[in-house]
């Protein structure tokens, strides 16, 4: 009973201190807006991953192109990224063709979710096509050439410009 208690308190106050349960690092508040073209792309996915490749923060654009992001800790989500240089990534596709009814996200349906309700379907996606609306070659981190600093105080205005060429 005693050590349940302290193990409480132990949690509370982490919590209070801003702190998370096994978390060995801390988070600032991070987003910006996608353009391609110089227009916002909206329903985008906006990867960012640090430079040492070991934490990842993800955001969706809104209509006018703005995201905000959060980092993925297991199954736990941070508001923000990790200070300093990321590479970035950007996505957004649709699928075309005979069987492609039910295969787009929903609204509001990240990946991990559209995943798990595609494994529950029995649909035929055998002639589904995917378009690319942002190039394939923005997909990875590794590969896009796109890059972003997040500020030791965060950064909520990070620009990033795609070409659709």
């Amino acid at each position: 009973m005693i050590r349940a208690s302290y193990s409480i308190l132990f949690v509370v106050a982490l919590s209070l201190l801003g702190c998370t349960p096994g978390v060995d690092f801390k988070t600032v508040p991070a987003g910006g807006t996608l353009t391609m073209d110089g227009a916002p792309v909206e329903g985008a996915g906006v990867t960012f991953m640090s430079k040492e490749g070991n934490r990842v923060a993800e955001g969706k654009t809104d209509a006018s192109g703005k995201f905000t992001l959060k980092t993925v800790v297991g199954k736990i989500m941070l508001e923000g990224a990790i200070v300093g240089v990321h590479k970035v990534s950007v996505s957004k596709t649709e699928n075309t063709g005979k069987g492609a009814e039910g295969a787009d996200k929903v609204a509001g349906e990240n990946d991990r979710d559209m995943v798990a309700r595609m494994a529950g379907q029995a649909t035929n996606t055998s002639g589904v096509k995917q378009k690319y609306i942002i190039p394939q070659k923005y997909n990875s981190p590794e590969y896009s050439n796109l890059t972003a600093t997040v500020a030791e105080g965060g950064s909520k205005d990070i620009k990033i410009e795609v070409s659709s060429k």
